[in-house]
């Protein structure tokens, strides 16, 4: 079984393609292997609650971020990152753990492989 992570940088509006990091997760679950999933820089803005999403994010993804971590994903946020976008923990979906880059350095030196989008 081979554990794979997932790294969203950029927001939905500037990367349309980071989209499919969810159907991807869902297949690497269904094939039993493992998903970590990190939100980082801009790419927080795809981890919070929809009435709190800026304007230009067309797309509720916290269905389908419910979905993964019930489907054992490990999905986390950076602090420091909404921090610096003056983004409060309590506007970030529920299942998504807002952890320090330390702890983001941790999960990701346990993958086999990342996946950046």
């Amino acid at each position: 079984m081979a554990k794979l992570g997932f790294m969203l940088t950029r927001s939905l509006a500037a990367n349309a393609g980071s989209r499919a990091f969810t159907l991807l997760s869902a297949a690497a679950l269904a094939k039993e292997h493992q998903v970590a999933v990190v939100f980082t820089a801009d790419g927080v803005y795809q981890c919070l609650q929809r009435k709190k999403k800026r304007q230009m994010e067309s797309e509720d993804l916290g269905p389908r971020l419910q979905a993964l971590t019930q489907g054992g994903a490990e999905c986390v946020a950076s602090y420091s990152c909404l921090e610096a976008r003056g983004i409060e923990i309590n506007e970030v979906c529920s299942g998504v753990r807002v952890v320090t880059l330390e702890e983001i350095a941790r999960l990701m030196g346990q993958v086999d492989q990342v996946v950046c989008l």
